[in-house]
């Protein structure tokens, strides 16, 4: 049994942060599935045709994070919150290449949604998940990397034990957490803000756990932590 924690020092300073969380057993997952292929697909069309005009800095939903980022004294325009990275690639040019079906469906989902959403592979890294501040000892190994990188202290990150599984709350993720093709024990956060954006991580969190359940054949929990609730256990 594991569990998923946020730190206190999250909610005194964002009481408004909450994390649907959906964990995946016995997940088939594969390279490529054509179901996907075709939901990733409208979906790219969809946002490019709907946003062809609009700087995704001033959307509702990255503007919460971009300020959050600021809060913390992150640049987001070095360091910009995942969904907007993803949004301004999409309009930039409406493809995305594909990873494999679980990661193409998330990044579908994150898209659909406007949420920050991830993928971690809980048999690569094995123990609690937190969201907390970095502490002295702190490691992160970007995806395709050697070498392990420093995190400044403080840092808000998702991590376990000493390795960082997400480096700036919700910007890049690591080597460590990646989910592949052979993964089958699968975390999924979807960071969220109460209310902006509850509504939509409720939505999008069901519609990820019908995925799982009816194309992934997946044996799903779902779970919602927040201020009142910050911390939830899972198998």
């Amino acid at each position: 049994m594991s569990a998923f924690h946020v730190h206190q020092a999250i909610f005194d300073k964002f009481p408004q942060y909450a994390v649907g969380v959906v964990v995946a057993t016995e997940v088939r997952n594969r390279r490529q599935d054509s179901e996907v292929a075709r939901f990733l697909s409208h979906t790219l069309e969809s946002v490019s045709s709907r946003r062809d005009s609009q700087d995704p800095r001033n959307h509702p939903a990255v503007a919460v994070w971009r300020e959050a980022f600021l809060t913390l004294g992150v640049n987001p325009n070095k360091y910009p919150p995942s969904l907007e990275a993803l949004m301004r690639r999409v309009l930039k040019n409406p493809e995305l290449p594909s990873v494999n079906a679980v990661v193409d469906l998330v990044n579908a989902l994150s898209l659909q949604y406007e949420l920050p959403m991830g993928a971690h592979d809980l048999s690569r890294l094995r123990g609690d998940i937190w969201v907390r501040p970095a502490l002295p000892d702190d490691r992160f190994l970007p995806i395709g990397a050697l070498e392990e990188e420093p995190v400044p202290l403080g840092e808000i990150v998702y991590a376990t034990d000493s390795r960082v599984r997400t480096r700036r709350w919700i910007w890049r993720q690591s080597e460590w957490s990646k989910v592949t093709e052979d993964s089958t024990h699968i975390f999924f956060p979807i960071d969220a803000w109460d209310p902006a954006t509850i509504g939509a991580a409720r939505l999008a969190q069901e519609t990820l756990a019908d995925w799982l359940r009816r194309h992934f054949q997946a044996e799903v929990n779902l779970h919602w932590v927040n201020r009142d609730n910050p911390t939830v256990a899972f198998a």
